[in-house]
């Protein structure tokens, strides 16, 4: 599975997460820890860019599966750097 990426939306409300191929199942953390089938949250559509306390996530960690392929490597994102980068 090709290393997934993170960008936030054009408001800068959410995160988008994808990953090659498209089908393949994605894992997230915005804790520090390593994401895996076991830990973590699986994607299923675009992400809140703040948490449960309204804190902008600072760091989110992804891994794409997909069965009978490699898993990706993990991509590390800050998302908020990411979006300064385009203005």
């Amino acid at each position: 599975v090709g290393k997934p990426s993170v960008k936030a939306s054009d408001d800068g409300t959410s995160l988008i997460i994808t990953a090659d191929p498209k089908d393949a199942d994605i894992y997230y953390t915005t804790d520090g820890s390593t994401p895996s089938k076991k830990n973590g949250t699986k994607y299923t559509g675009s992400i809140p860019a703040t948490d449960k306390n309204g804190k902008t996530i600072d760091t989110i960690k992804v891994i794409g599966v997909k069965d009978n392929m490699k898993d990706s490597d993990i991509a590390t994102e800050d998302p908020e750097a990411n979006d300064r980068s385009k203005q």
